[in-house]
């Protein structure tokens, strides 16, 4: 079925309508008006979650101190609320520390990459270096904090 022009020019110029990743999306009102919708752009600032695990072996404290030093050296990342680092969790081998900061909302995904990757790179530097450790360490950004842009099928 190929849709009349009309409809298709005044829904593609439609202010809301910018295709993402080469996409147009339409959602229809009877979704939008039975379900929760996620607007990851209203705020100007947000909340990003990066997570990591290190080996139970390993200096928690030293962890933190790392983990706050490199969001305090990225300039995207606001001092205000401040970064944090706590547990999340554990298991008999391996610590979860989570790694909180606040960014200016245009700033999310390109701060988000870059907090994960230097995380990775630190923790194995300092931990090769002062303790020896050789692996365990999984870096990776909150399945539970999602940006539209990291979901699969955008």
């Amino acid at each position: 079925m190929a849709w009349p022009a009309s409809w298709w020019k005044s829904a593609s110029s439609a202010p809301d309508s910018a295709p993402r990743g080469g996409l147009y999306i339409f959602t229809p009102n009877q979704k939008l008006w039975s379900s929760a919708i996620t607007n990851h752009s209203r705020e100007p600032n947000r909340r990003l979650d990066v997570n990591v695990s290190v080996p139970d072996s390993v200096d928690i404290g030293h962890s933190r101190r790392l983990l706050l030093r490199i969001a305090g050296a990225d300039k995207r990342v606001l001092v205000n609320p401040a970064p944090l680092v706590h547990v999340e969790s554990f298991s008999g081998t391996s610590v979860n520390l989570q790694l909180r900061a606040r960014v200016a909302t245009p700033d999310y995904l390109p701060t988000l990459y870059a907090l994960t990757e230097e995380a990775k790179l630190a923790l194995n530097r300092e931990l090769i270096r002062k303790e020896g450790e050789t692996g365990g360490i999984t870096v990776a950004p909150d399945p539970a904090n999602p940006s539209p842009e990291t979901q699969s099928g955008s």
